[in-house]
Parts: structure tokens; C-alpha cells; sequence
């Protein structure tokens, strides 16, 4: 199941320097409302806008199958 934005943004946050790079966990934090908006403008109706998920990104074909 998918963590409302408050746990991802908590959790990056947490871990800034430890797990994760601070200078990412920055750019990513302050770009926060320009992918809200973007969530907002794309979201399937009934989605949820809080919760961040990718289980319906398309899966990306093999670079095998590029080079035919």
C-alpha cells in the first residue's frame, strides 16, 4: 500500500544524511508542490492525491527489444 506524502516527506526528512543523499532529499522537498500539481492535473478519478504509488506506470520494454 501505497504512504501518504506526510510519511515519504517525514521519512526522506529522517533519513537526510544517513540513508539518503541531502542534497536530493532537498531538491526533492522543494519541488514538492510543482508534483502536487501535477498529481492533481493527472489523477485517475477517485485516486486519492495524498497517496504516492506506481503500480500502474507501464513497465518499460527490454533495451533488447529497442536495438531489432
Amino acid at each position: 500500500m501505497p504512504w501518504p506524502s506526510e510519511r515519504v516527506t517525514s521519512y526522506l526528512s529522517d533519513n537526510s544524511g544517513t540513508h539518503f543523499d541531502p542534497n536530493l532529499v532537498s531538491i526533492f522537498l522543494s519541488s514538492l508542490d510543482d508534483m502536487d500539481a501535477i498529481r492533481a492535473r493527472y489523477a485517475d478519478d477517485g485516486a486519492d492525491p495524498h497517496l504516492l504509488s506506481f503500480k500502474d506506470l507501464p513497465v518499460p520494454a527490454p533495451i533488447s527489444s529497442l536495438l531489432d
